[in-house]
């Protein structure tokens, strides 16, 4: 299956209750049962969200969801492989599919510093968790972080981007439990 269908349905939700199924369905695609990014799925999908994004979509909570998703597990699965013992070329697919991935991302952290300036407090702690995943300047993205997080007024969002801006490896969960 293609993202397009998948997408399409993303970007015609008519509420935020269609959106976040349409952001699950997308998400799956993207990300296969062993926590693995999908080969030739996973690129396809980031760069079909992010299109949506940049075109303005209404969900671009729900979109940074699934983008978040997708490369989380992408770091996943690279944990996993790294812990193994032997590599004997057996998972170059998984490799490829990664590098697509962020490939798909390249840039985007301009964007998504821009969300950090939403109305919506979800999109908001959500453009600060992907912020934080794809930053090309981490350093001063994390101090940006701070101090957007003592001046931001709704409090679920506030914790966000605390949780943003902390060291040390995180549970993953669908993002907009984060909140």
């Amino acid at each position: 299956m293609t993202p397009e269908p998948l997408v399409d349905r993303l970007r015609e939700a008519a509420d935020r209750a269609a959106a976040r199924a349409a952001a699950y369905d997308v998400a799956r695609l993207a990300v296969d049962d062993a926590v693995a990014v999908s080969p030739g799925s996973a690129d396809l999908v980031v760069a079909a969200v992010r299109r949506l994004i940049e075109d303005g979509t209404p969900w671009r909570a729900d979109s940074l969801a699934v983008l978040i998703y997708v490369l989380d597990h992408a770091h996943v699965y690279r944990n996993l492989r790294a812990k193994a013992r032997t590599y004997r070329g057996e998972w170059d697919f998984g490799i490829a599919a990664e590098r697509a991935v962020e490939r798909a991302l390249d840039g985007f952290d301009g964007v998504v510093r821009d969300m950090l300036d939403d109305s919506d407090p979800e999109t908001r702690s959500l453009a600060a968790l992907m912020l934080t995943r794809i930053s090309g300047e981490p350093e001063s993205d994390r101090e940006l972080l701070r101090m957007l997080a003592d001046a931001e007024s709704d409090d679920r969002a506030r914790a966000c981007l605390a949780e943003a801006v902390r060291d040390g490896p995180r549970t993953w969960r669908w993002p907009a439990e984060e909140m």
